[in-house]
């Protein structure tokens, strides 16, 4: 199937939380958050919340597992604190709860900065991933940086974004006990990603072997049975 007729099947309005990272920033003084709130809602989109969070690792992965925890909500985007500085602590915390990352979007992002500030885009850490079948998107704090993401990157291809991430997740979505054997844990950091293999039940009543990302909340040890959400792929 063609892009273009992969973006026609896209839902087109989505759900959107947005994240704020900043230790001095309000509602009312957030430019970049009410820059990217403004865009979404001129395409059509809907933002379910909006918080700002101080720029501290552990608060900055709560507040977005927070955000993230709505069901309805599709994606996640996140301004501040991309930095290269040692207080720019939102590349940790947000990394940590990507199941997939989207490497091209932190590339594109520097390639089109790269033209308005040259070599300077090189301190950007933008990035991309998936965490389960929602989309979550970080960029700078700056509104120029916040423009440049939105209009040239986020806002002409998040849709298809979403319905990429949540293409599998309806059929292979299961939630069971993993007990860590036969899996390969393929993440690092806080989340505890494994890969494995099993033979599951298809739509048609027929078996079929299935390849399965489980994710748990901590390392799991080969005999040690712990609840693990899943998906198939």
């Amino acid at each position: 199937m063609s892009v273009r007729e992969h973006r026609e099947q896209a839902e087109q309005s989505l759900l959107v939380a947005v994240l704020t990272v900043s230790d001095t920033r309000t509602l009312e003084t957030d430019l970049g958050g009410n820059l990217i709130q403004s865009l979404l809602e001129q395409a059509g989109h809907a933002v379910s919340q909006r918080r700002i969070v101080k720029d501290e690792a552990l608060l900055i992965r709560a507040v977005a597992k927070e955000l993230l925890a709505d069901p309805q909500v599709d994606a996640l985007l996140v301004t501040g604190g991309t930095g290269l500085a040692a207080r720019d602590q939102t590349t940790e915390a947000i990394e940590a709860l990507y199941d997939a990352l989207i490497p091209g979007y932190g590339e594109l992002f520097r390639m089109l900065s790269y033209q308005d500030i040259g070599a300077a885009a090189m301190l950007s850490r933008a990035s991309g991933g998936r965490h389960g079948k929602q989309v979550v998107l970080t960029m700078p704090g700056s509104p120029a940086g916040v423009q440049l993401a939105m209009e040239k990157l986020i806002v002409p291809e998040l849709p298809h974004l979403v319905h990429h991430a949540g293409k599998y997740m309806e059929s292979g979505g299961m939630e069971q006990l993993f007990d860590g054997s036969g899996g390969t844990r393929v993440s690092k950091g806080f989340a505890w990603v494994y890969q494995a293999d099993a033979w599951v039940g298809s739509i048609a009543g027929e078996s079929s072997f299935r390849r399965f990302l489980l994710r748990a909340e901590r390392p799991v040890a080969s005999g040690r049975r712990v609840h693990a959400t899943g998906w198939g792929y």
